[in-house]
């Protein structure tokens, strides 16, 4: 395995996207308040997930929620959905489970946290498969894991990708919680397509 696994640039261009608005927020998916650069990094076309701490925040009552469950005059960014690219070690995440969001349609930072993420369509995102066993990815059960190499060059920036089977180390099922269903579509050696849409549960 490379030491850093390459952005995505294989020219694969998303169709029909649906697009919503989200925020990274890893205070409010993780609820520390001290994170690293790595935690608000978000290149194009990288999966997203919240927690189950981030979607309490946009319950009513929270940042920019009125009693009836609607977003108010004045909420601004704080009524979007809260967001995290990179996947912490287990033990960051304190028995949080990750949520599968979407996937990234722009980049993100953390002078720049508002990201658009399509929820429908079909998007390219990156993968660890070698060039011969891409192709299981194809219509599989695949499980979400942590990167093993480095992703881009953002230092100790680890992403999800999809793996087949078991896997050694999945830190969740593609749909064992998610706001947003998958399934890979195509897959080569450099990349893969997924649809997205309605969770199948």
């Amino acid at each position: 395995m490379a030491a850093h696994m390459r952005e995505l640039c294989s020219g694969r261009i998303p169709q029909n996207a649906i697009l919503s608005r989200a925020r990274v927020d890893p205070v409010a998916v993780l609820g520390t308040p001290d994170h690293a650069d790595q935690f608000y990094a978000c290149p194009p076309n990288v999966p997203l997930f919240t927690t189950a701490e981030g979607l309490q925040s946009l319950a009513p009552g929270g940042a920019g929620m009125n009693v009836n469950g609607k977003r108010g005059r004045t909420a601004g960014d704080e009524a979007m959905i809260p967001v995290i690219a990179h996947i912490p070690n287990v033990a960051d995440l304190r028995g949080r489970q990750l949520i599968f969001v979407g996937i990234s349609y722009n980049g993100g930072s953390r002078s720049r946290p508002v990201v658009s993420v399509a929820t429908g369509g079909q998007m390219p995102i990156p993968h660890e498969e070698t060039g011969e066993e891409a192709h299981l990815l194809i219509g599989a059960q695949c499980w979400w894991e942590r990167s093993a190499a480095q992703y881009g060059s953002t230092t100790n920036f680890y992403i999800a990708v999809p793996k087949v089977g078991d896997g050694a180390a999945p830190f969740m099922a593609a749909n064992d919680r998610a706001l947003c269903g998958i399934m890979v579509q195509q897959a080569t050696g450099m990349d893969c397509a997924v649809l997205l849409g309605v969770p199948p549960f």
